[in-house]
């Protein structure tokens, strides 16, 4: 899992598929969504076709502007591009907590 800004998200996308935690230190769903996003970045599965960026609001209010980021935990899906010329676009968003079974059946639902 990366923290990073927006151009991560971008050349991310690229190669992988990604998951964008939008998260703030002082949240506790957010620290409770830590264990399940690190198990699903350490799935064999998961971790050949999505890359989870892990964003800080606090440290990043831009990202949380342009992705109109209103409440915590946000996750926000975004395809692999098939162009690189073509521009990163979400294709799923969920708000608030989530289990590991959950997160990985709405990963399925969006990505298959």
């Amino acid at each position: 899992m990366k923290n990073l800004d927006h151009q991560f998200i971008i050349e991310s996308a690229k190669t992988h598929n990604v998951l964008v935690d939008c998260f703030a230190t002082w949240c506790p769903p957010c620290k409770a969504l830590l264990p399940v996003l690190e198990s699903i970045s350490e799935d064999a599965f998961w971790s050949q076709s999505l890359k989870i960026v892990k964003v800080n609001i606090d440290d990043n209010p831009s990202i949380a502007t342009r992705y109109r980021i209103q409440s915590l935990p946000t996750l926000i899906l975004f395809p692999k591009l098939k162009d690189l010329d073509e521009q990163v676009v979400e294709i799923a968003r969920h708000i608030g907590g989530i289990s590991e079974k959950a997160l990985t059946e709405w990963l399925h639902l969006h990505l298959d």
